[in-house]
């Protein structure tokens, strides 16, 4: 077996992965009769063809990125957390709905507002996997599955029967957020060919949500810990229960 540093597997373990998924989304194309090659052309073309293209990409990189990140620091804090879905939509049914029912706010408080509310209704859906799992010791795997579809109903629900006529256009589809609650700047969708690219790419980079990951990694560390003292002490109580006096 070949021996190599961390640094090294920290390179080749996500090369290694793009190509094993190129690999095998070529034999699959093969074996159901598709050219593989003129595919790759044609979806690398469309995601990075022109300067619109590549704008759009990053667009809709974004919610995977973050969502990406939230995955990190729950795998971090020994959570398998598979409810991002769920929680994203959650955040952004709470940003958009808040939003647009403030569209005279000045931006400088109306869209870091509409970022915290987003926040907090995500935390709020992922505590409750976290809440089930640390006093009646559920599996979050199996309760953020479930809060998905939850959380997708529901939202529906919000937003068909409980929001405002006047913030939707029809059952399905919201109004357009107004330009002061939106991340979205005229020059960077100038630069990337008009398209819809927006700052939210570039909040990751953000010195103050580095330090806010830093300490919700810290209090991570802190509630597993809690977690694992308190199944401990449900074991304890329930051996001393069984042994005879």
């Amino acid at each position: 077996m070949i021996s190599v540093s961390n640094k090294v597997k920290k390179v080749l373990i996500p090369i290694v992965s793009v190509i094993a998924g190129f690999l095998i989304g070529a034999l699959i194309m093969l074996i159901w009769n598709y050219n593989p090659l003129q595919a790759y052309e044609s979806m690398f073309e469309s995601a990075l063809g022109n300067m619109n293209s590549i704008g759009e990409t990053l667009r809709e990189a974004t919610p995977l990125i973050f969502t990406a990140i939230g995955f990190a620091i729950a795998t971090k804090a020994g959570f398998f957390n598979i409810g991002l879905p769920g929680q994203a939509q959650a955040g952004w049914l709470g940003s958009i709905w808040f939003v647009l029912a403030n569209p005279h706010l000045p931006k400088v408080i109306l869209l870091p507002a509409a970022i915290i509310v987003g926040a907090l209704l995500g935390a709020i859906v992922a505590a409750i996997a976290g809440f089930l799992r640390a006093y009646f010791g559920t599996n979050e795997v199996i309760t953020t599955i479930m809060l998905n579809y939850i959380v997708l109903y529901v939202a529906q629900y919000l937003m068909q029967k409980v929001m405002s006529p006047k913030l939707r256009l029809d059952t399905d589809t919201t109004k357009t957020i107004p330009s002061n609650g939106s991340l979205k700047l005229n020059w960077l969708s100038n630069l990337f060919g008009d398209s819809r690219i927006s700052t939210g790419i570039f909040l990751r980079k953000v010195k103050y949500i580095k330090m806010f990951n830093y300490l919700i990694l810290i209090y991570l560390d802190f509630f597993v810990l809690m977690v694992r003292i308190i199944s401990i002490m449900k074991v304890l109580q329930k051996t001393s229960k069984k042994l005879p006096l």
